[in-house]
Order: structure tokens, then C-alpha cells, then sequence
């Protein structure tokens, strides 16, 4: 019998934390957590920081470098990019536009704001 899992899809990012969720789960490694405070080089210079600082700057420059490409109007992968380990990805196809938007944040309003909002008036 199998067993699967809920998605709370009401909270933000629901894609992403089911994809790293996924990934965690498939993976051969053993994984153990450790939380980082954001945003340390607001308060020290970067050379001052702990490697996990240091690791945390990284990502998060990364993560804006990414967000950047993928939000870029000249994209033609805007909004529709996969994650790896990502189980499903949930598309909205614009009625009247060519355009495809990918949902991965409150599932239910953000479909709510798109059938009844002004997007597609």
C-alpha cells in the first residue's frame, strides 16, 4: 500500500519546500539541520563572519542571481522553471495569452486572484 504525503499548499513557496522535502528523502545521505541567522553582513563585514555566515551570503546572492534570470521579462522560462525533486508542478495558463505562470505560493487564493481577478478581464 502506498503512502503519500500532504502538501500544505496555503503557505508560501509550497513547491520549494516539498522539492527539497523529496530531495532529502531520495537522498543516500544522512542530513542534519542547523539554523543560520539571515542577513549577518547587514551588521559585520563579510570577512568577519563565521564560514556559516559566509555560506548564508553565498546562497542568498545566488538564490537573487537566479530569481533575477528566472523574473526576467525577456525569459521565456519566466514563471514556469521546475525544481529538481520537484514531484508536480502546477501551471496557469492565461485564457486569452500565450503566457504560462507557475503557482508555488497559496495555492488556492493565488488560482482564486487568476479565475476571478483583473488578469483575465
Amino acid at each position: 500500500q502506498k503512502v503519500f504525503e500532504v502538501t500544505k499548499t496555503a503557505r508560501k513557496h509550497f513547491d520549494l519546500i516539498k522539492a527539497i522535502h523529496n530531495a532529502i528523502r531520495i537522498s543516500t545521505l544522512t542530513w542534519t539541520f542547523r539554523h543560520v541567522k539571515g542577513h549577518q553582513d547587514d551588521e559585520l563585514e563579510y570577512e568577519e563572519l563565521d564560514i556559516w555566515g559566509k555560506l548564508n551570503v553565498w546562497a542568498d546572492h545566488h538564490a537573487k542571481v537566479k530569481m533575477d534570470e528566472l523574473l526576467d521579462p525577456n525569459n521565456p522560462l519566466k514563471h514556469t522553471t521546475r525544481i529538481s525533486s520537484e514531484a508536480i508542478t502546477i501551471l496557469w495558463q492565461h485564457p486569452r495569452e500565450l503566457t504560462q505562470v507557475k503557482i508555488g505560493s497559496k495555492l488556492k487564493s493565488t488560482l482564486t486572484k487568476l479565475i476571478h481577478g483583473d488578469t483575465i478581464r
